[in-house]
C-alpha cells in the first residue's frame, strides 16, 4: 500500500536527524570545503541555492567515502548597505543584519544544506574582528600597513571611498551619484612587496580555472620597462616616467602629469585659471577602464622638460588620462607610436613624430604606429632594432643616473580605509606627542560603539565622542582614536583560517587546527575572481610568514559556478524575472529544487532557468518514492547482466563526483533507477542496485534517500559503494583491429562501446599507432566484433 508523495513531509521527517549526523567529523584524510559565505541581505536569491548546494553535495559525497569533512558557513556581516538601510529604517545596523542571518539561516535549513554551524562567525562579532585588528598591528609593525595621502574615488552621497571597480560610468555603485576625486589622508596594505610571490603562486593554482589564473596574472600586471628621469627646465624640480617603450623616447612631443602631480599643483598655486582647469581634468574620470574610453583632455602647465638623450625641451602638460596611483602619474606622449598619444596629439594640434619604421609605408595622418622594428630620427640610436634600442637607451640613463631598467606592476597598495560607522575599527590612535601609535594588544578588540544615532549619513562613527577620546599607549596622554573603518575585502580575506577555530581566545587559530587547511575546496562566483581571491592570497603569505598558517596558498581548488538564468538574462528585479527559492521549496520540496539546480548544467556554466525542468525533478523523485514504498519482496537468483551495468554507472558516477561534473552524477543516478524500474523480479542483485542508488543518490536528494533507505542503519553512516572491478571487466570486449584490411592488433572496450571510444583506444595502444601513419580515409565498425581503419 503506497501514501500520496508528500516531499515536505519526508523532509520533516529526516531533516533534524541529517542535520546531526552529517556534520560529525570523521575519517582518516581531510576535506575542507568551504563556499563563500554571503552577506546576510535576508534574502536567499538562486544564486546562493547554487552555490551552496554545489558544496552542501560534495560535502556529502566525501564524508561518504571517509573524508574529515569540514564544510564551515558564517556571515559577510559588515558593510554599507546595512549602514544604510540603518539609516533609511532608523535601526541600528546590528539588529537589521542580525534579523536577516535569522531570515536566511532558516533558508539554509529549508534547503537540507548542513554546515558546521557550531564553527559559524559573523564578521561584525568583536570576537572575530578582535583578531582582525591584531592582524593588521602585526602588518604595521613590519611596514605592510602605512598610512599616506592618496587621491580616492569619493561617493559624495554615500560619503565613502569606493574602489575603481565600484565606480559604474562615473557613478557610485549603490548611490548612482557622479564620483569624484579627492585627496585624502588613507591606511593602506603593501600588497605589492608580495607582487613576485603573487606572481610565481599562480603557477602552482593547477586546480583553478585558467581563466580565473589568467585574471590574476593580468591584475599583477608585471611588465619590464625603463624608468626616465626628467629635468624641469630652469628649475630644481624632476620628474620620473616609466615606460616599456623607450625605444620610442625621442618621438615625444610632451610629458604628460596627473592633474594632482605636485609638479601641477605647486605650478597652480599662484593660477587660479590653471587651478581650474586641474579641477575640471581630475573630475572627468575615476575608473581605468573609463579612462581608457573617454575622451583624452588636458592643458598644458607652462613649463618643460629636458629629455635626458636628445637634450630637446619638451611641453609639460597635464593630462585626465594619467593617474597619480598608477606609476609615477606622468607619461610620455608619442603620438605616432601610441593609439592614445595620437587622439591627444589630434586634438591639441600637436606634432606626430614618427622614430619607428617597421618596414611599411604607415600613414600617420591616419593613425599610430605601434609596432616594434628600426629606429629612426633617433639620432645616434638611428639603425638600432627596439629591442636593442631599449638597452642602450637603458644603459646610457644609468650612466648618466638619469635612469634604469626596471620591473613594474599594475598592481597597486591595497587602499584600506572606509568612511564609514558599520565596518571594524582600525585599531591606531593619534597622539600629537608620539604620532601614530597602534593599540595595545591585550586591550583589543576596539569595541564599535553601539549607542549611535542612524538619522544622518555624515560622521557618524567621527561625532562619537566616547569612542574617539582615548589615551596614548606610550605616552598616556589624551589623544584620538583612528574614526576610518576597514575595507569590508580585509574582513573576508582570512575568514577561512577563523572558521577552523572560532572560539579561540589566545589565538587566531591553534597550531592544531590550522593542519586543515588549506581549503581543498573553494565554491563562489567568479565576479570574485580578482579582487577578492588575491587579496585572500596575499593575506594568506603575510599569515604564512608569521607562521600561523602552514601553506602560503589558501585555496587548493576553485570552482567557480555560474550565474542562474532566466530567458537568457540574469535573475533581477529590475528585469523582472526572480525566481526565489522559498517560493520553490513550497510547491517542490528541496530535494527537486537541489536535483534540478545540480542536472540544469555543469557547475561552471550559466543555468537557465526551466519550470519544466524543476517538474520533471518533481515528477522523478515521487517515482522514486513511490518505489521504494511498495517494495517486492526478495526473491532468489542474481541478474549479472544488471550488475555489471549497474557497476559500469556507479563508476562513472564516482567519476562525474571527483570531476565536479555533478550534472551528469544525477543522470547517473536516474539510469541505476531504471535498471531498478525495468526489473522484472527484485532478486539479491536488485536489493544491491537499490542500496548503490540511493547512496549515489543522497548527497543530492539527502531526504528522500534517507526517507527510502530501509536498512535498520542510518544511510549517513554508510559508506560510499565500492565499485567491482571484476564486474567491469566483464563487461569488457576484445575487438579487432585491422589497418587498411590487415589484422595488426586488438583492443579492450567496453560492450556495445562506440566507433570513437574504440578509435580512441586504439589511438591509445602504442602498438597499434605505429601503424596510424595519416589521417582515416574511411572506418569500417562491426560493433564488438571488429574495426577497419582505411588510410
Amino acid at each position: 500500500m503506497t501514501s500520496a508523495y508528500d516531499p515536505h513531509k519526508i523532509q520533516q521527517e529526516t531533516a533534524q536527524y541529517l542535520m546531526k549526523s552529517e556534520t560529525i567529523k570523521h575519517g582518516e584524510n581531510k576535506k575542507y570545503i568551504l563556499a563563500m559565505f554571503p552577506y546576510p541581505s535576508g534574502q536567499f536569491h538562486m544564486g546562493h541555492a547554487r552555490c551552496y548546494t554545489i558544496a552542501d553535495v560534495l560535502a556529502k559525497y566525501y564524508r561518504a567515502n571517509n573524508y574529515h569533512v569540514f564544510s564551515p558557513m558564517g556571515w559577510d556581516a559588515f558593510g554599507l548597505p546595512a549602514e544604510n538601510a540603518a539609516i533609511k529604517h532608523k535601526k541600528h545596523p546590528k539588529e537589521w543584519t542580525d534579523g536577516n542571518i535569522e531570515q536566511m539561516r532558516e533558508q539554509f535549513d529549508m534547503m537540507g544544506l548542513h554546515f558546521h554551524w557550531n564553527h559559524e562567525l559573523r564578521t561584525c562579532d568583536p570576537d572575530y574582528y578582535k583578531w582582525q585588528q591584531w592582524l593588521f598591528i602585526q602588518m604595521y609593525k613590519k611596514g605592510i600597513a602605512y598610512r599616506k595621502k592618496s587621491t580616492v574615488n569619493w561617493d559624495p552621497i554615500d560619503q565613502t571611498v569606493l574602489a575603481n571597480e565600484q565606480v559604474i560610468d562615473g557613478k557610485g555603485w549603490r548611490s548612482g551619484a557622479v564620483v569624484e576625486r579627492k585627496e585624502i589622508d588613507q591606511w593602506f596594505l603593501k600588497i605589492t612587496e608580495y607582487a613576485d610571490e603573487l606572481l610565481d603562486g599562480c603557477d602552482t593554482l593547477d586546480k583553478w580555472p585558467e581563466q580565473v589564473v589568467a585574471m590574476q596574472h593580468n591584475w599583477i600586471g608585471k611588465s619590464q620597462g625603463v624608468e626616465i628621469t626628467f629635468q624641469v627646465k630652469n628649475s630644481d624640480q624632476y620628474c620620473k616616467v616609466y615606460t616599456t617603450r623607450a625605444d620610442t623616447l625621442l618621438g615625444t612631443q610632451a610629458l604628460v602629469l596627473a592633474p594632482t602631480h605636485p609638479i601641477c599643483k605647486k605650478q597652480a598655486e599662484n593660477n587660479e585659471k590653471l587651478s581650474k582647469e586641474l579641477e575640471r581634468l581630475s573630475t572627468s574620470g575615476v575608473s581605468e577602464a573609463e579612462i581608457e574610453q573617454q575622451e583624452k583632455k588636458g592643458v598644458p602647465i607652462g613649463l618643460e622638460a629636458i629629455c635626458p638623450i636628445s637634450k630637446r625641451s619638451i611641453p609639460i602638460w597635464a593630462g585626465n588620462y594619467v593617474l597619480m596611483d598608477y606609476g609615477h602619474g606622468a607619461v610620455i606622449m608619442v603620438p605616432a607610436h601610441c593609439e592614445r598619444d595620437f587622439a591627444f596629439a589630434k586634438t591639441y594640434n600637436l606634432s606626430v613624430q614618427p622614430v619607428i619604421d617597421n618596414g611599411k609605408n604607415h600613414d600617420y595622418d591616419q593613425s599610430a604606429m605601434i609596432e616594434k622594428g628600426t629606429l629612426f630620427n633617433s639620432m645616434h640610436l638611428d639603425g638600432l632594432s627596439s629591442n636593442d634600442a631599449i638597452q642602450t637607451i637603458a644603459k646610457e640613463l644609468a650612466e648618466m643616473q638619469l635612469g634604469k631598467s626596471v620591473s613594474q606592476y599594475r598592481l597597486r597598495d591595497w587602499g584600506l580605509s572606509r568612511q564609514r560607522y558599520w565596518g571594524c575599527p582600525i585599531p591606531i590612535i593619534h597622539c600629537k606627542n608620539c604620532g601614530l601609535v597602534p593599540e595595545k594588544e591585550e586591550n583589543l578588540p576596539v569595541v564599535l560603539p553601539t549607542d549611535i544615532e542612524f538619522d544622518h549619513t555624515k560622521g557618524i562613527l567621527a561625532e562619537a565622542d566616547d569612542f574617539i577620546n582615548t589615551t596614548c599607549p606610550k605616552c598616556s596622554q589624551p589623544a584620538k582614536r583612528e574614526t576610518d573603518t576597514f575595507d569590508t575585502f580585509f574582513d573576508s580575506s582570512w575568514y577561512y583560517v577563523r572558521f577552523l577555530d572560532p572560539n579561540n581566545t589566545n589565538s587566531l587559530v591553534s597550531k592544531e587546527q590550522s593542519n586543515m587547511l588549506p581549503v581543498d575546496i573553494y565554491i563562489g562566483g567568479i565576479e570574485h575572481a580578482i579582487l577578492h581571491l588575491l587579496y585572500a592570497r596575499f593575506i594568506s603569505r603575510f599569515m604564512h610568514d608569521l607562521g600561523i598558517t602552514p601553506n602560503q596558498e589558501p585555496f587548493k581548488e576553485l570552482l567557480t559556478q555560474g550565474m542562474v538564468l532566466k530567458d537568457g538574462h540574469k535573475m533581477s528585479k529590475s528585469k523582472g524575472n526572480i525566481v526565489t527559492p522559498s517560493e520553490l521549496y513550497k510547491k517542490y520540496g528541496a530535494d527537486a529544487l537541489r536535483l534540478f539546480i545540480i542536472f540544469a548544467a555543469p557547475p561552471q556554466q550559466n543555468l537557465e532557468w526551466s519550470d519544466a525542468g524543476l517538474e520533471g525533478m518533481h515528477r522523478f523523485l515521487k517515482r522514486v518514492v513511490h518505489y521504494f514504498d511498495s517494495l517486492r519482496k526478495p526473491t532468489s537468483g542474481q541478474s549479472q547482466d544488471k550488475w555489471c551495468e549497474a557497476q559500469q554507472i556507479l563508476s562513472k558516477i564516482q567519476h562525474d563526483y571527483e570531476i565536479r561534473q555533478l550534472n551528469t552524477t544525477v543522470a547517473g543516478c536516474m539510469k541505476l533507477f531504471n535498471i531498478l524500474n525495468s526489473a522484472d523480479t527484485r532478486d539479491k542483485t536488485i536489493c544491491e542496485i537499490e542500496k548503490i542508488f540511493l547512496l549515489s543518490l543522497f548527497p543530492l536528494a539527502p531526504h528522500t534517500s534517507s526517507y527510502c533507505w530501509k536498512e535498520n542503519t542510518s544511510i549517513t553512516k554508510q559508506a560510499w559503494p565500492t565499485v567491482d572491478e571484476e564486474a567491469l571487466t566483464m563487461n569488457e570486449i576484445q575487438v579487432i583491429v585491422q589497418i587498411n584490411g590487415k589484422k595488426r592488433g586488438q583492443v579492450l572496450v567496453k560492450n556495445e562501446a562506440c566507433q570513437e571510444d574504440v578509435m580512441s583506444a586504439v589511438k591509445s595502444n602504442d602498438a597499434l599507432q605505429s601503424y596510424l601513419t595519416s589521417e582515416p580515409k574511411r572506418i569500417i565498425y562491426i560493433p564488438n566484433r571488429l574495426i577497419n581503419i582505411l588510410i
